[in-house]
């Protein structure tokens, strides 16, 4: 992405995630570290690079793609990069997935210093009530979503929490903790960070259009609830994961995207407006600030391209009676092509000069969360089964002058195993090539992991260790981290 050249201020106002290169470099001295973290201003630019590490294309959006060619929806085509080689998991090694570790991890050392420095400044070095506890909410959650992605990357992993004393490896060196301790951590930033976050940035007198992109577009409490959502659903406490999605549910703040107007609602959430009553957390992309390529040149910038959706997500997924002209998200999803179909969501994410934003999290994986963990915990029941055609009744409309009916409502299932089903399958149609399917596929456990991921690709895996990825080898050569089973 190119350098953005908005102002600092302007920047700070709309909690624009930017690509600025200045907020990208951590001070390399003590004296520079003092002599930064000194006003709110300190406070607020290194936030903003924090921002920019966790949620910029290095580290989330790289993570969306990465995630969609590890599940059964997406593959690749052209073998030879670490992506690419992402689909046949039987191929990898210890070299594999070197990129992503010391990405996440010099983030962290970023939020850590930020955490570090931050309470020092004194409270009335902030104009706006509440500010700098606000600002260590944003970036213990920031700290949080680096953390369970690599949790679900690579098994437990070291938890670390402070900025590296020195530049001497074995001074900074942390044991690797387990699956369930990196959740606590996980759990316990999210509840910090829930405590002290607005429900939003609305500024008195501040333009409209301005308010909502800082309330979209910065880390709100309700997205800290949401990542507890899926902290919840991936430790089976399906209690908690009730009770938090209801709070979401019960605020009134969100609702699926319905417009009158409009055909085509679905295609609403992608291709603007952009923030929408149902975006959460969306990360904001500027106008004519984005470099050309990504997404659309992977799946139609060569032939056959590097990435493609698999036949079983196109034929399969969205088939309802061997009928495939009911639902309107294959058609705004997935393009069909003399060969690989190609994915279409998000086509403008970086191609364009008036570019996508990309949501990570949406009001409709709300209503998901809530029917899964009510299914689970009293079996097939009205309120889960009204969430679920909320959500199926929006998959109609017209698109390229085609109508599109839409699936007919779900009857109530007899059995929470045929409930199940049917949820875990509305949300792939629902959530297709936006990079949660993968972990949803782990959770669901290895044996309905490993069975998609041969459906779909015809590979021969069945080994359970490949699912994660391993340990980096200069990470397991210079500080001794066990290396995960099987590689």
């Amino acid at each position: 992405m190119k350098n953005i050249t908005k102002t600092l201020l302007l920047l700070i106002f709309l909690g624009i995630i930017s690509c600025k290169k200045e907020l990208d470099r951590l001070p390399v001295s003590t004296t520079d570290i003092d002599a930064f973290y000194k006003t709110s201003n300190d406070a607020e630019v290194a936030l903003l690079g924090a921002y920019n590490r966790v949620l910029g294309s290095d580290f989330n959006t790289s993570l969306m793609l990465f995630n969609d060619v590890s599940s059964d929806d997406e593959r690749g085509y052209q073998f030879g990069s670490t992506l690419d080689g992402r689909t046949d998991l039987t191929k990898f090694n210890s070299d594999f997935g070197n990129g992503m570790w010391p990405t996440a991890y010099n983030a962290l050392a970023n939020i850590n210093l930020l955490l570090e420095k931050v309470p020092a400044i004194p409270d009335n070095a902030f104009l706006l009530a509440n500010r700098k506890q606000q600002i260590i909410g944003e970036a213990k959650f920031l700290r949080a979503y680096v953390y369970w992605h690599l949790v679900h990357l690579y098994g437990g992993v070291p938890i670390v929490l402070s900025f590296p004393k020195n530049a001497n490896v074995s001074d900074n060196s942390t044991p690797r903790s387990t699956v369930d301790e990196t959740f606590a951590q996980i759990l316990l930033d999210l509840k910090d960070a829930e405590a002290v976050l607005p429900s939003d940035y609305n500024v008195i007198n501040a333009v409209p259009s301005e308010n909502l992109k800082n309330s979209k577009g910065r880390v709100t409490k309700w997205a800290a609830k949401m990542l507890m959502c899926r902290l919840y659903l991936d430790k089976k406490d399906y209690t908690n994961a009730a009770a938090k999605s209801k709070e979401i549910i019960d605020a009134n703040l969100f609702k699926l995207s319905d417009d009158p107007i409009r055909d085509n609602n679905y295609q609403r959430l992608f291709q603007g407006p952009q923030n929408t009553e149902e975006s959460i957390l969306e990360v904001q992309n500027i106008q004519n600030e984005i470099d050309q390529g990504g997404f659309v040149y992977l799946h139609l910038g060569a032939y056959p391209p590097p990435f493609g959706v698999t036949e079983d997500l196109y034929l399969n997924a969205y088939t309802v009676n061997g009928n495939d002209s009911i639902d309107i998200r294959r058609a705004y999803n997935i393009g069909p092509a003399n060969g690989p179909y190609y994915s279409l969501k998000y086509r403008k994410f970086f191609g364009d000069p008036d570019p996508d934003n990309y949501i990570i999290f949406r009001y409709a994986e709300t209503l998901m969360i809530y029917a899964e963990a009510q299914n689970e915990l009293l079996g097939p029941n009205a309120t889960s089964l009204n969430y679920l055609n909320q959500i199926k009744a929006r998959a109609k409309g017209v698109l390229d002058n085609k109508t599109y009916p839409g699936p007919l409502p779900l009857i109530l299932p007899p059995s929470t195993d045929l409930m199940r089903t049917e949820i875990r399958n509305e949300k792939r149609r629902e959530f297709a090539l936006e990079g949660i399917r993968w972990y949803d596929l782990l959770r669901y456990g290895p044996d309905v992991a490993l069975e998609a991921i041969r459906k779909s690709t015809g590979n021969s895996l069945t080994d359970p260790n490949k699912l994660i990825l391993p340990i980096p080898q200069r990470e397991v050569e210079v500080s001794g981290i066990a290396q995960n089973p099987g590689y």
